[in-house]
């Protein structure tokens, strides 16, 4: 927890390179202690099958998910840093350890973004505000994704369709 929080700190103040590392050692340290691969060696297939992973006396629901957080802030930085395909392979491993993870999901949208890839961005976009219709950040990251694409006519619709409770007073 000490050097998550150390990262967080780092990346509210804007210092992305520093925040990186402390997101990186965070991962590297909980990897260590649950035997989950080290971030080089993890891959998709390195997690297909977790139920190998969760014999290890340590790899809960909560572990899982603090190592899946660990590499979103990491992939946050990246971006922060304009580092479009470091951070996409970030929210990968993210979403390889935690699939439910929305903040790693809203992360790759923005990564595809960064690699100019509009489609996959739209796409991940419109799967967020079909599946969380609660959560604003998908609405107005995908109404982006819209105008960057010239459909201003979606990019209108989908500004109109955002829930009033989640619209800003004005």
């Amino acid at each position: 927890d000490y050097w998550s929080n150390l990262g967080t700190a780092n990346l509210r103040a804007g210092r992305f390179d520093i925040a990186q590392d402390k997101f990186l050692k965070a991962y590297s340290l909980l990897a260590a202690e649950t035997g989950l691969p080290s971030y080089a060696a993890l891959s998709e297939s390195a997690l297909s099958d977790l139920s190998n992973l969760s014999t290890l006396s340590n790899l809960t629901p909560k572990t899982l998910r603090q190592a899946a957080q660990n590499l979103n802030d990491y992939g946050v930085c990246l971006v922060q840093m304009g580092r479009g395909d470091e951070a996409l392979a970030a929210f990968q491993k993210s979403l390889a350890i935690d699939p439910t993870l929305y903040a790693a999901r809203l992360g790759l949208g923005a990564a595809y973004n960064l690699q100019n890839n509009i489609q996959a961005a739209t796409d991940v976009f419109e799967a967020l505000v079909e599946e969380f219709p609660d959560q604003p950040d998908a609405y107005n990251n995908l109404a982006v994704m819209y105008k960057k694409a010239g459909r201003l006519a979606d990019h209108d619709r989908i500004l109109k369709a955002v829930p009033k409770s989640l619209k800003p007073l004005k």
